[in-house]
């Protein structure tokens, strides 16, 4: 009686190599991941599972933009002890996302730079700032509360309610 095994990445590198392992086994497999194919045909999509149990069981293409999308991430923190009880703890984070609009013209993908709402391919940029101050009144008892702020802007601004929050927290906290 054959199994059927279900291996996440199965589509390349080792985990292709451990769905084909247990294919040769006479197992069922199931290969979940990114492939690369060129799915203008059938016989391109089947060559790209092949020796993977046979079965394709879905196909998709995610190649809807014709520009990558890049999302740039940086942040910075610290904490300060300003005395044995008390401690102040602040971040900022920035997200920069590139402009991948497209546009087709005579039959080509050309960019169609932009910087507003309007799509969510435009470039855009999300900035927060938070602070939390920590009372330590023993030691397995404290007590903190903190705010963060975030705003967002452009591209990554679409389909947001709004485009600023500010949230407000508090807590009492037992470490074991």
């Amino acid at each position: 009686m054959s199994r059927v095994v279900v291996v996440t990445g199965g589509t390349r590198g080792i985990g292709r190599a451990v769905a084909a392992r247990f294919d040769a086994a006479g197992d069922r497999v199931i290969a979940l991941g990114r492939a690369d194919c060129d799915v203008t045909s059938e016989a391109s999509v089947a060559a790209c599972f092949d020796g993977l149990g046979g079965y394709t069981i879905s196909v998709t293409n995610n190649n809807a933009y014709a520009f990558d999308k890049k999302l740039k991430v940086s942040w910075v923190g610290a904490k300060a002890q300003l005395t044995k009880e008390w401690s102040l703890t602040g971040g900022y984070y920035h997200y920069d996302q590139n402009d991948y609009h497209s546009v087709v013209q005579g039959g080509v993908a050309v960019r169609a730079p932009c910087s507003s709402v309007s799509f969510a391919q435009c470039s855009g940029n999300l900035d927060a700032f938070s602070l939390v101050a920590d009372y330590r009144f023993t030691k397995r008892f404290d007590t903190y509360a903190g705010v963060m702020y975030s705003k967002v802007a452009d591209g990554l601004a679409n389909g947001y309610l709004h485009d600023s929050n500010t949230n407000v927290m508090a807590g009492f906290r037992f470490q074991f």
